[in-house]
């Protein structure tokens, strides 16, 4: 469809349409600081193919997925809050990064970011919710291949895979108290970009992703995202996660870490075994500049792969009583208490310090060794 927006021919052929798009990850930019190279198709003089390119600033800018055309990728730069605000005005409580939409009537795709991006021209609709957006995203595992040109974007679906979790934890610095950028980016450079604060808490889990890919794509057979951050993801492994974060310290968390990853261990294997796991990313060929002239830029041979949704395929199996047994459950959840928690008392028992139902209590077993019960 992106390639059909570029096509002088099929100008006026846009009325009435519209354009399914995936919102694969959206940065903030910070005035004059962040600025884009955005080329435009010159269709002046002998030479239509001649091309000019400026640096330009933005408020928002957005990568999305063609769903129309796997696996193209295009942008949508809004330049200022107000176009910003227009284009998620239907999405005030709810995400947009990790979800699709429809755009109505696009306009002609005229200049890309960069060589090969197509940037989307939206004035005339905002991001409009799908009925059923699971309906939506089919498996483009056929298709996926690593981009063959610097600066070029694509992305994949992947369904019914099983993958591997490690490193669970606590994602630090984060400074998020909304949900539409699903809390993906907000303790990188330019930060946050949702609009609208609607939660107390900031609090989000991360952690390593690995999963089999095509050997085109890799020569092992399988990738890992490190660090990968999500707040529809975390949400997947807690019964009820803002009540939980609620009725828990950050450090009563870090302190019950292992209990939190045999949780989410227990439950990614559930779903592993029952119909698998969706996950919808991309990649992009970089370059970086000659070490001898700043000026040239080499193709960066390493091409990074990018982690935007990680869900069930079959999300029926979420309210199956086996993968809530396996979620973690604020109403029964302990954590875990550590030495430096123990109090020696006068009369040489060992107690908690005073944490209440937040601490769990230690026991002295024939040994004379502390026993700590674990959830």
């Amino acid at each position: 469809m992106f390639l059909f927006l570029r096509d002088e021919k099929n100008h006026s052929l846009l009325e009435d349409k519209m354009l399914r798009v995936f919102v694969l990850s959206c940065s903030h930019g910070n005035g004059s600081e962040d600025k884009k190279r955005v080329v435009s198709g010159g269709q002046f003089g002998q030479n239509k193919k001649a091309k000019f390119s400026k640096e330009t600033s933005y408020n928002r800018f957005f990568l999305v997925a063609d769903l129309e055309s796997p696996p193209n990728c295009a942008a949508i730069m809004t330049r200022t809050i107000d176009e910003s605000l227009r284009l998620l005005s239907i999405l005030t409580g709810g995400p947009f990064v990790g979800e699709p939409f429809m755009v109505y009537e696009p306009g002609p795709a005229m200049t890309t970011l960069g060589e090969y991006t197509p940037i989307l021209k939206v004035e005339n609709s905002p991001f409009l919710p799908l009925k059923d957006p699971s309906g939506q995203l089919k498996s483009t595992e056929g298709s996926m291949v690593l981009p063959s040109n610097v600066g070029q974007t694509n992305y994949f679906v992947l369904t019914g895979k099983k993958i591997a979790l490690s490193k669970v934890k606590l994602a630090p610095f984060q400074t998020c108290l909304g949900i539409q950028c699903d809390r993906q980016k907000s303790n990188v450079k330019g930060g946050c970009t949702c609009l609208h604060a609607t939660s107390s808490s900031s609090l989000v889990y991360q952690c390593n992703v690995t999963f089999e890919v095509p050997k085109k794509v890799d020569a092992s057979g399988q990738v890992t995202v490190l660090d990968f951050c999500s707040l529809k993801t975390t949400r997947l492994f807690f019964r009820n996660f803002d009540t939980f974060v609620n009725r828990y310290s950050m450090n009563d968390l870090r302190m019950s870490n292992q209990s939190v990853r045999k949780h989410w261990s227990d439950a990614m294997q559930y779903i592993n075994e029952n119909d698998g796991w969706t996950l919808i990313g991309w990649f992009m060929l970089g370059d970086h500049a000659d070490a001898a002239n700043s000026h040239d830029k080499v193709q960066n041979f390493q091409t990074t792969v990018h982690l935007t949704s990680l869900q069930p395929t079959n999300i029926g199996v979420l309210k199956t009583e086996e993968f809530l047994k396996a979620c973690i459950d604020d109403k029964t959840f302990t954590t875990v208490q550590t030495a430096a928690q123990i109090v020696i008392n006068s009369d040489g028992t060992r107690n908690g310090n005073g944490d209440g139902a937040l601490s769990t209590p230690t026991a002295m077993n024939s040994n004379g060794n502390d026993e700590t019960a674990s959830v």
